[in-house]
């Protein structure tokens, strides 16, 4: 009787974990709503709203090192996570104009618009993979 109530325990803590784990295309989708939650919003944030936003990410990231990707989504995360970035660099440049003023906004300004050429470039880049990862594929067809 002991072994039949350990195993529906067992299988009870199984089911549970179970639904209570996050697939990758959750963990994907989160970051992608992240994304463009913010991007939308970003011109209205506070310091505590960037920091928010910081936190969120990295838990999301925390989340997406925990599964395995094909070529085509780790491109796909590859830019979302560019995208990201600027947008934290964004965050950044304006917490450091509330913090140090006007001398301060033009570096910030400068290293924002440095941030999004970047950000410019490596989605380019990620484009430039992404087809040339179907071309290959193309090619072995």
């Amino acid at each position: 009787m002991k072994l039949i109530f350990r195993l529906a325990a067992l299988l009870l803590t199984v089911v549970t974990l179970s639904a209570c784990s996050r697939s990758k295309e959750e963990a994907l989708a989160d970051l992608e709503k992240l994304y463009n939650e913010t991007a939308a919003q970003c011109s209205k944030f506070s310091t505590g709203d960037w920091d928010d936003y910081e936190s969120e990410l990295k838990d999301i990231e925390a989340d997406l090192d925990k599964f395995e990707y094909t070529a085509q989504e780790k491109i796909q995360i590859g830019k979302l996570k560019v995208k990201c970035a600027a947008l934290s660099l964004k965050g950044k440049a304006a917490k450091a104009t509330e913090a140090a003023g006007d001398a301060a906004a033009d570096a910030a300004k400068a290293a924002q618009e440095a941030a999004e050429e970047i950000s410019k470039a490596a989605q380019d880049a990620a484009e430039d993979i992404q087809d040339a990862a179907k071309d290959l594929k193309k090619s072995i067809e």
